[in-house]
């Protein structure tokens, strides 16, 4: 069987059988994935606990930085990575999303939010999960640049871009700044030559996968809810992109995240 690592999902679902987790949390608000009533944080927090090859992403999210008292947000987060220092292997997912937000005083708060959380990384040596989405066609902000003027701020600052699905242009910027690139079912799906493009230029040596679970359901599950267990179904789209084996891109990923969140 294929070693896997999904490196961001937000599925606290322990049917997981065979990949190795990133939980990823959507703090700020309480998770509407999880059918129970407890806070997301709880629910990741007990499932690391439990689960040897389940590991927990801790952040907070961009869209939230408006309805935040950052600082006071920053010390409870710092808070609650400490208090599972063991099995927290990354601070995120955090980052800029204008994604038809074209409020300027929402923009603002959100690079506020993400320069706190980039310093809160830099204190506590952990990489970064980046969730990075441009604006909608009609707006000029473009928050791929800004997000990397950003991170290149805080020189040495590890991380990954998550669900990557920027420009040929973005992705060497970031690969500039030494970021790995994460990739999911949208590129199993979603056609755009650019998209593929951009795929086919990602170094092995930097590239990650990823299901966002329930989000971004691959091919050929696209009728299912989105899990785990469905990781393979990407690696194999990536090994026949790439012309190798699901195998090799397995073995080179794995590494990489091994590498990335020390684990």
């Amino acid at each position: 069987m294929m070693q896997l690592v999904d490196t961001h999902t937000h599925v606290y679902d322990p049917d997981f059988e065979g990949v190795m987790l990133m939980v990823s949390t959507f703090m700020g608000k309480r998770n509407p994935l999880y059918d129970g009533d407890e806070d997301s944080v709880e629910q990741v927090a007990k499932l690391v606990e439990t689960h040897d090859n389940a590991y927990a992403i801790l952040g907070i999210y961009p869209e939230f930085a408006h309805d935040l008292d950052i600082d006071k947000n920053i010390k409870e987060l710092h808070t609650i990575i400490l208090k599972n220092r063991k099995k927290v292997v990354a601070i995120g997912e955090i980052g800029l999303d204008y994604h038809c937000q074209p409020n300027i005083r929402h923009i603002q708060d959100q690079q506020k939010l993400f320069r706190a959380q980039l310093e809160l990384a830099r204190e506590l040596d952990l990489p970064v999960s980046l969730h990075i989405r441009d604006a909608c066609p009609n707006d000029n902000a473009d928050a791929f640049d800004d997000a990397l003027s950003i991170i290149a701020d805080f020189p040495g600052i590890r991380g990954v871009c998550h669900s990557f699905t920027g420009t040929k242009k973005s992705l060497d910027q970031a690969l500039a700044l030494g970021l790995y690139i994460s990739i999911n079912g949208i590129y199993t799906f979603n056609k755009d030559p650019e998209l593929q493009s951009a795929l086919d230029s990602i170094p092995l040596n930097r590239l990650l996968l990823e299901t966002d679970a329930p989000f971004l359901t691959p091919a050929p599950h696209r009728k299912h809810r989105n899990k785990s267990t469905f990781l393979p179904a990407i690696a194999e789209f990536v090994a026949k992109s790439r012309d190798t084996t699901p195998e090799e891109i397995a073995t080179i990923t794995t590494q990489n995240a091994k590498d990335l969140f020390d684990i």
